[in-house]
């Protein structure tokens, strides 16, 4: 009764009713998880997803770290005898964002004994912030403008830290500062490799791992498709479809890393687009130069049927796209390079017709030399 349970899972018939493809994606799911390696590799393929975890939990997002303090009521200092009353107001049209909080920080209790996200100056109108504080005559008042953090500091003009400012209290005063530049730190260059590396192997695991070895675990019967009247054109797109769900399932699942900064998924999802629109058709270029055909009872460490070309590989799925974005963000434009991969991929979507036919015409070219290597290598 287990056996025929067992069975009944993994028969996929409910595939047929997508035709001809359909049942051939059923075939090759068939042929994944009956077989030890290819199980194996599925396996793999998503248990390394949460290794994200400890990566993301260490790229920081500085350019996404100010302060958002939740709402509150303005309260006013009230001023006792000898008191005399210092107004800090600042002005600036270089907020990242208008509903972030200015805040003042300094030597004194009620300017947050410089704790810079203590104490927020009040919103009176556009572009401008200010509060009243009162101190004792002969108070020294030393203080500096910030936006909830040291990484977020008001500059000078010419765009430097400016150290802090300092008053010695005798009559009301009123302080104005004008801000036209704020600290925006950018992320280390290491952690924007980081960020492309993760998004193309995290949301293309599956079609890294799949594509290398299109042919390869097919081996033992390409040469009866090559030589029967197989649909060859709806077989190799039921192969590329699967790819194409794999890297989705990943890409969903790795949405969970918003935890650490919602930016990850709309990243990865640019990243995603790369993989399905580049990356998928690179590999399938380069599986029709593979020789080797894969022994599926063989363990997941195995060499057998591994060849130089699978190193390869890694040059144009990965680097390239590392290096295309680096290139852009040493222009000055932190995440431009993750929309042009983005559009890459899409326009790759969008020619997937012409980009699939040039693939089935190589591999008719390349047929017969990969069957005579299949063959000859007796492996």
């Amino acid at each position: 009764m287990s056996g025929r349970k067992s069975r009944d899972m993994t028969s996929f018939s409910f595939l047929s009713k997508f035709g001809r493809i359909g049942t051939y994606i059923a075939l090759e799911l068939k042929l994944l998880w009956r077989n030890k390696r290819t199980r194996a590799l599925v396996i793999m393929a998503f248990c390394i997803l949460p290794l994200g975890f400890f990566i993301y939990s260490t790229i920081p997002f500085e350019e996404d770290s100010y302060i958002r303090p939740p709402a509150r009521l303005e309260t006013t200092d009230r001023q006792q005898d000898g008191q005399v009353a210092v107004t800090v107001k600042v002005t600036t049209d270089s907020l990242p964002d208008p509903a972030h909080a200015v805040f003042i920080v300094g030597n004194q209790d009620n300017i947050g004994q410089w704790k810079p996200d203590k104490t927020p100056l009040f919103h009176r109108q556009d572009s401008c912030w200010s509060r009243t504080f009162y101190y004792p005559g002969g108070t020294e008042m030393k203080y500096k403008l910030t936006l909830g953090s040291w990484n977020n500091q008001a500059l000078t003009p010419s765009g430097s830290v400016p150290d802090p400012s300092t008053l010695r209290v005798v009559n009301d005063t009123t302080l104005a500062h004008h801000v036209t530049a704020w600290m925006i730190p950018e992320r280390p260059f290491v952690f924007d490799i980081n960020l492309v590396y993760m998004g193309i192997f995290f949301t293309g695991i599956f079609i890294l791992l799949y594509g290398q070895f299109f042919f390869s675990f097919s081996g033992s019967f390409i040469e009866m498709m090559a030589s029967r009247k197989i649909d060859l054109q709806a077989y190799f797109r039921a192969k590329h479809y699967l790819m194409i769900t794999g890297a989705i399932v990943c890409w969903a699942l790795c949405a969970v890393y918003a935890i650490y900064n919602v930016k990850i998924v709309f990243l990865n999802t640019a990243l995603l687009l790369y993989n399905i629109g580049i990356n998928s058709y690179i590999l399938l270029y380069m599986a029709t130069l593979t020789r080797k055909k894969m022994d599926l009872s063989q363990g997941l460490f195995s060499q057998q049927g591994r060849g130089g070309i699978q190193m390869l590989m890694i040059l144009p799925t990965l680097v390239v796209p590392i290096a295309i974005h680096m290139s852009i963000r040493a222009m000055g434009y932190p995440n431009l390079g993750f929309y042009i991969l983005g559009a890459m991929g899409l326009a790759g979507i969008l020619c997937h017709k012409i980009l699939f036919n040039f693939f089935l015409a190589l591999f008719a070219r390349q047929k017969y030399a990969m069957i005579t290597g299949f063959r000859h290598t007796g492996e």
